[in-house]
């Protein structure tokens, strides 16, 4: 737990412009779009971009949004079955620079979701793979350099 606690001390320590803005479009921003809200509109973005018909699009999205809500029931029913406290309940030096939500730590819900995103998405256009997964990457360190997850958290999301 020490070295996780380093770890996210650091992690706050290091939070720049790049980052700050990270943090605030996987938070959902204003309104508090979900996660999966957020993938889908990048998906959205990207069809709409190479001109995809309404059957590729419907078929994308569909199985986009399988796919996270299957990773958010995984990662719910081991949230709440191993609960976990967030950095900042185990040490309240820790100031957030977000409002951590109100549910235990482990898994990050973030990193959970994002990463069936990337792999769902990679499998049905994988021409963007390698953007798929740096944004779920990003993803999952937006709740770190938040301050509301610890890495350990971050990494057991990933599927």
């Amino acid at each position: 737990m020490a070295d996780e606690l380093e770890y996210a001390h650091e992690a706050l320590k290091g939070v720049n412009e790049q980052r700050k803005q990270a943090i605030i479009f996987w938070s959902g921003g204003s309104g508090t779009k979900t996660i999966s809200g957020i993938w889908l509109d990048m998906l959205d973005e990207y069809l709409k971009m190479h001109l995809a018909d309404l059957t590729q699009v419907l078929r994308a999205r569909a199985a986009l949004l399988i796919g996270v809500t299957d990773a958010m029931i995984v990662g719910d029913d081991s949230k709440y079955t191993h609960p976990a406290e967030r950095p900042h309940m185990v040490d309240n030096s820790i100031k957030t620079i977000m409002p951590a939500p109100n549910s235990p730590s482990y898994p990050s819900s973030h990193a959970t979701v994002s990463s069936a995103a990337a792999k769902v998405l990679s499998a049905l256009l994988p021409a963007n793979a390698p953007t798929w997964h740096a944004k779920a990457e990003e993803a999952g360190n937006s709740r770190i350099w938040s301050g509301v997850h610890f890495r350990a958290d971050v990494e057991a999301g990933k599927v």
